[in-house]
């Protein structure tokens, strides 16, 4: 395995990329892998399918995040949930927000807006967790 949450993220984030080019997946879906940097576990792995055309002119395509059953070490004693919303598609530019609640019952915030164009990915740090998200595809729209 990783010797540290930001490789660990890096490594899945890599493994679902090369997953999807090998089955020729669309770029309206996203993976998004979240790491405790302090125990170093993996606390799920996530996938959302972004429905792009608008309904409403004020508002922007947003979708949750659905976990996947085959998380990394997961580790059931904490449960992240969250969004991501596409804040201006034509640039490529997203917003994604989590949660993530302890069985103390504290709850983490955390965000970060990123850059995807499709077939990209990034590396976020922020309240302690370190967040890998995908962005799926082969760098063409359909």
């Amino acid at each position: 395995m990783a010797q540290n949450c930001q490789r660990l993220v890096a490594l899945q984030n890599s493994a679902v990329e090369q997953a999807n080019n090998m089955f020729n997946g669309p770029d309206n879906r996203f993976a998004i892998v979240v790491c405790n940097d302090a125990t170093e576990v993996v606390y799920g792995q996530f996938y959302a399918q972004m429905q792009f055309q608008r309904t409403r002119s004020f508002s922007v395509p947003t979708a949750g995040l659905s976990p996947v059953n085959a998380a990394i070490q997961p580790d059931n004693r904490a449960r992240t949930t969250g969004m991501i919303a596409a804040e201006d598609e034509n640039n490529d530019i997203f917003s994604i927000k989590l949660r993530t609640r302890f069985t103390s019952g504290e709850a983490v915030d955390y965000s970060s807006e990123q850059k995807l164009p499709p077939g990209k990915s990034a590396v976020f740090q922020d309240q302690g967790f370190t967040v890998g998200i995908v962005r799926l595809g082969k760098g063409t729209r359909r």
